[in-house]
């Protein structure tokens, strides 16, 4: 008896200090009774569901991110010196301080005198008009997550798996260096297995090879199934497996690596939504034609997209990857895309992703299109898309008519009546199911990513989005969006307030879950 009084004791102990760290978070004023609540009330399950989905930052991270990326700055502070061929201005457009167009690149034009500004004009006349219309958006990217505006790059974008996987083994035969992956899902079957065995060759030939994959996202992933690469030198890591006793302090349930990114001698990268499975190929029956996006980059972005998994390696491995040969000095301007690789996650400060959808839609003037297969808003993102539909902007979403998760599904319809009452524009694809993650402003900027239009990928995922201030880029977008709503139905305000209640009941439950869906 007595020691149950003193495990009782100790349980609400526990749970009294627990409820001051969630008052602490400042969270919404809603979340923060919802957890206390649940912590008091059910101490014991209430522990254990907050040190696993609980936490909203990830301060350990955070810390490492900030003490490695010290080292990692200096590092590629010297390699930006030489970027570009020699006597060019640097590729590299940087506004932190700046008060107008005047003075726009960093102070890299001149390795012997960084002081010294380019003689060659900055900006073409289509850059100058992309600029000064995209300018809060380069703005607000450049202060929170520190990646500056490049130029040069070209773009292609890459719609479907198929598309994607053969483009990408096309640039894995051509590998001399090295090649680096993300991935949020790597299955152990005909895709996966193919993918692996293209690398092994590589890997055979001196490449080296390094693969990051999510621990959750790829959990059923067979034991074995990546022996046979890192027999012959490679590594293939996990990102955030949970090991106890550790668990508590180090994994995090709730914080998964949804990035998908390939990079192959720091001279071409991929990023976008496809996945590596034989769902995302359209041979899972169970799923059946798959809609996807993913890019393909060439220039200076690359490198962007190099800093993101060095970072993600160095928190997963300890090891720095600052060596010049995978930032190449040989990296060219090859287009005409201006380009910000922008990575958000609970280790950072501010909430990136969400911050540039919000300011997307808030300062559009003729259009906003979305493509996105999980869409679970959060109220300001609403409320944007609301004022914006209400202002005369065009808005229009294009969401899935089936998904993986029917509980996503159903959560997603509850926000509709509001949406079609303020004139935005809804469409259910249901050709086969969607899983493509864009945007389009205006025809003036597209982003195209691993971002979902959900809390989750807000605020609790590492994802990666690639924007683009570019109209050709912008109009490719525009292109696949008018092309994948003739394979879709629009929704009707007066037949969708008609739906059977028991439809409407299960909406409305989804919703409660919406913050961990």
């Amino acid at each position: 008896m007595v020691w149950l009084i003193i495990l009782l004791t100790v349980t609400i102990l526990h749970a009294i200090v627990l409820s001051v760290f969630v008052l602490l978070e400042q969270r919404k004023p809603v979340a923060t009774l919802a957890w206390i609540l649940i912590l008091l009330f059910i101490p014991i399950f209430g522990a254990v569901f907050y040190y696993l989905f609980g936490r909203m930052r990830f301060e350990r991270r955070r810390r490492l991110r900030a003490s490695s990326l010290t080292q990692l700055d200096l590092e590629l502070a010297e390699l930006e010196l030489d970027m570009g061929p020699e006597g060019s201005v640097s590729r590299a457009l940087d506004i932190s301080s700046m008060p107008g167009i005047s003075g726009l690149f960093d102070a890299h034009f001149d390795e012997h005198d960084p002081g010294k500004a380019p003689a060659a004009p900055l900006l073409t006349p289509t850059e100058q008009k992309l600029f000064e219309q995209n300018q809060p958006l380069i703005t607000l990217a450049r202060r929170v997550v520190d990646m500056p505006l490049v130029r040069g790059n070209h773009l292609d974008v890459l719609n479907n798996a198929e598309h994607k996987f053969d483009t990408v083994a096309e640039e894995i035969a051509k590998a001399t260096h090295h090649i680096h992956m993300i991935y949020y899902i790597f299955r152990s079957d005909k895709t996966g297995t193919w993918i692996r065995d293209l690398l092994i060759e590589r890997a055979k030939e001196g490449v080296k090879v390094r693969v990051l994959y999510d621990w959750i996202g790829s959990l059923e992933l067979a034991q074995d199934f990546w022996k046979p690469l890192t027999d012959v030198g490679a590594d293939c890591v996990p990102f955030l497996p949970l090991r106890f006793p550790y668990a508590w302090r180090k994994s995090q349930l709730n914080f998964r690596n949804h990035r998908k990114v390939v990079i192959v001698d720091g001279l071409v990268g991929f990023t976008g939504g496809i996945n590596v499975g034989d769902e995302y190929r359209g041979l899972d029956p169970a799923y059946g034609y798959w809609r996807d996006s993913h890019v393909r980059i060439e220039g200076p972005a690359v490198l962007q997209l190099q800093q993101v998994f060095v970072e993600d390696w160095c928190y997963a491995t300890g090891d720095m990857l600052v060596d010049a040969e995978y930032y190449p000095k040989t990296q060219k301007e090859v287009g005409q895309e201006l380009v910000q690789m922008i990575a958000s996650g609970p280790d950072q400060p501010w909430y990136s992703i969400h911050l540039l959808f919000f300011l997307s839609i808030t300062s559009a003037h003729q259009k906003v299109w979305i493509t996105t297969p999980y869409f679970i808003p959060d109220d300001s993102i609403l409320t944007a898309l609301e004022s914006a539909a209400l202002r005369g902007v065009d808005v229009r979403l294009l969401l899935p008519g089936k998904l993986d998760m029917s509980i996503v599904l159903y959560a997603g319809r509850s926000y509709y009546k509001s949406l079609l009452r303020a004139g935005v524009r809804i469409y259910e694809y249901e050709k086969g199911l969607l899983h493509a993650k864009t945007m389009v402003v205006d025809r003036r900027c597209g982003t195209i990513g691993s971002a979902n239009m959900d809390i989750r990928s807000f605020h609790l995922n590492f994802e990666l989005n690639a924007f683009v201030y570019s109209e050709s880029f912008a109009a490719s977008l525009e292109e696949s969006f008018l092309q994948d709503i003739l394979d879709a139905k629009e929704i009707d305000l007066i037949s969708f307030v008609q739906r059977p209640w028991s439809q409407k009941f299960a909406e409305a439950s989804a919703r409660l879950l919406s913050p961990i869906l």
